[in-house]
Formats: C-alpha cells, sequence, structure tokens
C-alpha cells in the first residue's frame, strides 16, 4: 500500500510539469508568434482565434472590446441589447420579456465585418491550424 503512496506523491503536478511536457516539439510552425495589440483597449490579443477585425483598419480586437464599444454607442430602448449573431456581425435585438429572455426580434443588424474581405491576420490563423500535427 505504501509503494501506491508512493507513486502518486511521484506523479503529482509541479511548476516544472507544465515546462518539461511542451506539445509540438518536432512541429515546424515559427515559435516566434506575433503578439497583436487591440487598438480599442491597447493590451495585447492572447486568443487571436476570438478576435474581431476592427471596422476601420482591420486589425484584430477583443469581442469584448469591440461589444463594450457598440453597447455605448448604439442607441438602446427599453428591453434591448446587443448581441453577436455570428460572421462578423452584431444585431440589436428585442425581448419580449426581459425576466425570461426567451422570445425576441432582431430590431437591426450591424455588420462589423466585411465579408467580402478577409484580415491578413486570419490567414496566419488558419496557417498555424493546418500546421498541427
Amino acid at each position: 500500500m505504501s509503494n501506491r503512496r508512493e507513486h502518486r506523491k511521484g506523479n503529482r503536478y509541479n511548476e516544472n510539469t507544465a515546462t518539461d511536457n511542451r506539445p509540438y516539439t518536432d512541429s515546424h510552425h515559427d515559435e516566434s508568434a506575433e503578439v497583436f495589440i487591440c487598438a480599442r483597449c491597447g493590451k495585447p490579443i492572447k486568443d487571436l482565434s476570438a478576435a474581431l477585425a476592427d471596422k476601420t483598419d482591420g486589425n484584430p480586437v477583443h469581442f469584448d472590446c469591440v461589444l463594450n464599444f457598440l453597447k455605448q454607442h448604439e442607441t438602446l430602448q427599453a428591453n434591448e441589447a446587443v448581441t453577436y449573431i455570428g460572421q462578423g456581425r452584431f444585431a440589436v435585438i428585442k425581448y419580449a420579456s426581459m425576466v425570461t429572455m426567451k422570445e425576441f426580434t432582431i430590431v437591426r443588424i450591424i455588420e462589423w465585418e466585411d465579408k467580402n474581405q478577409r484580415a491578413e491576420w486570419r490567414g496566419k490563423i488558419a496557417d498555424r491550424f493546418s500546421l498541427i500535427d
């Protein structure tokens, strides 16, 4: 029984485990990944796959920064909210009841990203995913 406990102690996670177990050590992708800075808040974008292209210049911005910007700049009536509906688009929706928030209608659609033009940095993401072994 004591051997079993010693075995468990040896398998515990420690600070060195994360640095010793590096995935994709034999991969051919470039480790010096470009760091993008959000034009709206000035902070680095850690998850580029969740970023959106800025409406003005196409550079990546945090999803939350865009959502907060739209909430501040859209004129909302009672029971209305801004929500993401996919493909770079947001919508102002009106709920029948703010208590249940089940039934809603789309009041207007906000085209944030141009669906006919893909940002250059999005291609870099696609290239990274294609290199995963």
